[in-house]
């Protein structure tokens, strides 16, 4: 070939190489500016392996008319001749870019897992960190707790200290009150008997005894006992004819003249009548039991004693109770006003203090009494609570720095001690036919 000595095989490859590297520079136009700087050089690899996968994708050509096409017959005669190689080379790089394409993916999802792991470790050491704090604030309140609950048990035992002490002083009065109506007994069995119009009377019949003064010390001013009476009043709205047994100074008997009710008053004591006599009160000197035993029936319309009934034997006065329903009229009102026993500061302050007291009587039992001898409607009415200033206070609150147990138990112990000193029951005698007045 007369050419042949022209044929530069170096030029020939050097050309080679240039398109090879033309082919790399256009895959790396595709590879995100990341890998092109070395960002992500493995995905870089893997796409130039991926591009470049099948090595049948090179195209040769030359610029000489003659040798030039030689050049290409030839390279293409031995391209065929290696096609069994370069066709497992191109299986080979194929299987290798996408192994090395699915170690990447499997890469990028382990980064993935691995960045949330992280995330998840972050987001927990936060809530341990917070978990710590809530624990060291619990623990300064379980510290705190426990401090005031050593107060509280202190302040406790020295409440338990002091209903003790209650309790003993409560058995002591307990003891002496017991002593005291034993005696009486013993002087009320020893003494003779006596007669029953001086038993029905409220005070002393004793003329060297001045009764007036001795009320107005030991029970009160009459505008005191007015006060006290003036809620009786309703139970006789409206009636006419009212008896008031043993009326003393007629402080009822006012009342009900300011209410317009017709109204007489019996007392045994001679300057009671002529005190209520002196106010121009309806009074006069008679005995309460023989007084309405000589009534008709059925003709008062209203009957009250304050005062009375603990100055009388108990026969007298279930005697008094029956006279009373024979001699009121249907629907009419019978109150009787007494010291009440469920106060155990009577016995120490006031009910011994009469000469003529003789026995205290339960309300229990004289409701009983009363709705016993045919009274309707039969009510007890606590009056006259003991003042503050000789009460007990009560023990506590209800914030829980007292136990409910205790301040139970002490709130009973106070009534029973500190109550209503007096109480009144009232029934009324019912309507024939019709149901019971209220």
């Amino acid at each position: 070939m007369a050419d042949g000595d022209d044929i530069d095989v170096e030029r020939v490859m050097s050309e080679i190489r240039e398109r090879v590297r033309s082919r790399r520079s256009a895959v790396a136009e595709t590879i995100p500016s990341a890998a092109r700087t070395g960002g992500d050089g493995v995905a870089a690899d893997v796409a130039s392996l991926e591009m470049n996968a099948n090595v049948y994708d090179l195209a040769f050509r030359s610029h000489r008319p003659l040798l030039g096409r030689f050049l290409v017959r030839a390279f293409e005669f031995f391209r065929r001749l290696l096609t069994p190689v370069l066709t497992r080379q191109s299986a080979y790089n194929a299987a290798n870019a996408r192994i090395l394409a699915a170690f990447r993916a499997a890469g990028r999802e382990d980064r993935q897992a691995l960045e949330a792991t992280r995330t998840d470790v972050q987001t927990l050491a936060a809530r341990i960190a917070a978990l710590e704090g809530t624990y060291e604030e619990l623990r300064a309140l379980a510290a705190r707790e426990r401090q005031a609950l050593r107060g509280e048990a202190d302040e406790a035992r020295g409440i338990h200290v002091q209903l003790r002490d209650a309790t003993q002083e409560l058995r002591r009065w307990q003891t002496q009150a017991r002593e005291v109506l034993q005696a009486a007994d013993d002087v009320r069995v020893a003494l003779p008997a006596v007669p029953a119009a001086v038993l029905v009377s409220p005070r002393p019949a004793d003329a060297a005894l001045d009764t007036l003064a001795f009320e107005e010390r030991f029970r009160g001013s009459e505008q005191d006992v007015k006060e006290r009476q003036r809620g009786y009043v309703e139970y006789f709205r409206g009636a006419e004819n009212v008896l008031d047994l043993g009326c003393g100074r007629g402080e009822f008997l006012e009342l009900l003249r300011e209410a317009a009710i017709g109204a007489r008053g019996i007392d045994l004591h001679p300057a009671a009548v002529a005190h209520c006599r002196g106010k121009g009160l309806d009074v006069e000197r008679r005995d309460a039991l023989d007084h309405l035993a000589a009534l008709p029936d059925d003709s008062l319309g209203g009957i009250f004693a304050a005062q009375v009934i603990e100055h009388l034997e108990p026969s007298r006065v279930i005697d008094l109770v029956a006279l009373a329903h024979r001699k009121l009229r249907p629907g009419a009102a019978l109150l009787l006003e007494t010291p009440n026993p469920e106060c155990l500061a009577i016995f120490a302050r006031s009910f011994f203090v009469d000469f003529s007291h003789v026995r205290p009587l339960h309300p229990a039992a004289m409701q009983f009494l009363l709705e016993s001898r045919g009274f309707a409607s039969v009510d007890v009415e606590l009056s006259a609570p003991v003042e503050e200033g000789v009460s007990v206070a009560a023990l506590g609150g209800d914030d829980g720095s007292t136990p409910a147990e205790l301040r139970r138990a002490v709130a009973s112990l106070v009534r029973l001690v500190y109550g209503h000193q007096d109480y009144a029951v009232v029934g009324r005698k019912p309507i024939s036919g019709a149901a019971s007045t209220p």
